[in-house]
């Protein structure tokens, strides 16, 4: 009795794998030149995350594939709740850019999962400038901003949709350290570190 149920199941299963890891005809390698949009939820821990929370996020990056490695260097801009809206300041924002170097695996297959490593630099500021800032900011009424590298960690997986078009599934976490960001004119603490995460979709095209 168990022998003759475990077998279906067993031919779903691979019905459903193989497909999936044996490479197709239209999903070869993608060496050379390519690029990716991807948007995203963020959120941010340590310091800065008792500022900044529900943060929303763009992404545009330039790659240069070289068979499974690729190495790319982009742009990024989150925009973020303040954690305790003051006066007329709600949100702050993040741009940035980033270095990253990727592996890729099961290249040719339907599903391919990568790791990617990324040095990051980023800088914070205040998206409302009607906000009372510090008084040697007022005159100018120009926002403070805050800067500082970090490094992030992304485990994702592309899924070909045509022959150089892929979906990309991702998700991070990573650490940063920016300027001492003094907040106490705002009621808000003193940051300069923090820890985020977050997921991306997007699409990579490689022309």
């Amino acid at each position: 009795m168990r022998s003759s149920c475990s077998s279906p199941l067993l031919t779903a299963c691979l019905s459903v794998l193989i497909p999936l890891l044996i490479p197709s005809s239209a999903q070869g390698q993608h060496p050379g030149l390519g690029f990716d949009f991807k948007m995203g939820y963020s959120e941010i821990g340590g310091d800065w995350g008792e500022v900044l929370n529900d943060g929303v996020d763009a992404e545009f990056n330039f790659y240069y594939g070289l068979e499974q490695v690729r190495f790319g260097f982009g742009f990024n801009m989150v925009s973020y709740d303040l954690s305790v809206p003051v006066g007329e300041v709600d949100s702050a924002s993040q741009v940035g850019a980033q270095f990253s170097v990727a592996h890729a695996f099961l290249k040719g297959s339907r599903v391919q999962p990568y790791i990617e490593g990324r040095l990051t630099w980023d800088r914070f500021r205040p998206e409302n400038l009607v906000a009372g800032f510090p008084p040697e900011e007022e005159e100018e009424n120009n926002a403070p901003t805050y800067s500082g590298w970090g490094g992030t960690g992304v485990l994702g997986f592309f899924v070909p949709i045509s022959g150089n078009v892929l979906a990309d599934l991702s998700a991070r976490y990573g650490g940063f350290g920016t300027s001492e960001a003094d907040l106490e004119y705002l009621d808000l603490p003193v940051v300069s570190s923090g820890n985020r995460w977050g997921v991306r979709v997007g699409i990579v095209w490689y022309p």
